[in-house]
């Protein structure tokens, strides 16, 4: 049986596709026990971070802060309430925490987790995190309320198969509404450049696409 290079392009695509898995976290201890190599950021001064405030725009060659619609880069800020120093954003060299704050990655980086902070004693207040990757559509993560207790952080974690790109993330009132509702900071930014391994059912998946196109060309016979 021979089979074409449009029908293995295809299967490539589709295989691709269904590879292209993540595992979502909603709390900081699962995600540091599942996920292998990773570092933690804790942006504390003790850890070679400036002293707040002051702008940060970068972890290292590979890891770019920076706050759309604002600077290119970040602000420390002292939080206190048990976290200590957080990042948030900046604009015109002063802290305007209404804008988004952007993680960017330069090179593969496969897993990225932090604590969104709240900043009001407001409830129903909600993280809107948008996940981009090197192949594929981005994901908007809206599902996280903030807890309105200043020392409970609302933690977000993402494990793929493919590279993340970057990660934007701001708060809102409401899901779906755009910046500008809603002050927040993040803190403790743990990463890994180890992929996550495909779950079974997504080989299950793929075997079952290519007996799909070998039927289809045997029936074009």
């Amino acid at each position: 049986m021979r089979i074409s290079w449009r029908t293995l392009v295809l299967y490539g695509l589709i295989v691709a596709r269904g590879q292209s898995a993540f595992i979502e976290f909603t709390d900081s201890a699962t995600f540091n026990a599942t996920v292998s190599g990773v570092v933690l950021q804790d942006f504390e001064v003790v850890s070679g971070f400036p002293l707040a405030p002051a702008g940060l725009d970068f972890i290292d060659a590979t890891i770019d802060l920076s706050t759309p619609g604002g600077d290119s880069d970040v602000s420390l800020q002292d939080f206190g309430n048990g976290f200590g120093q957080a990042i948030g954003g900046r604009s015109g060299g002063a802290i305007d925490n209404f804008l988004p704050v952007l993680i960017s990655f330069s090179a593969p980086y496969y897993a990225v987790g932090f604590d969104d902070l709240d900043l009001t004693s407001t409830p129903a207040e909600f993280a809107i995190i948008t996940v981009n990757f090197a192949a594929g559509p981005p994901v908007t993560f809206n599902r996280f309320e903030l807890d309105s207790d200043f020392s409970t952080a609302a933690f977000f974690g993402i494990w793929s198969t493919i590279p993340i790109t970057s990660v934007e993330v701001y708060s809102a009132d409401n899901i779906g509404d755009p910046p500008g509702s809603r002050a927040n900071l993040i803190d403790n930014l743990v990463y890994s450049r180890i992929a996550a391994v495909p779950e079974p059912a997504t080989w299950v998946t793929s075997a079952a696409a290519l007996a799909l196109l070998i039927a289809r060309r045997r029936l074009r016979r």
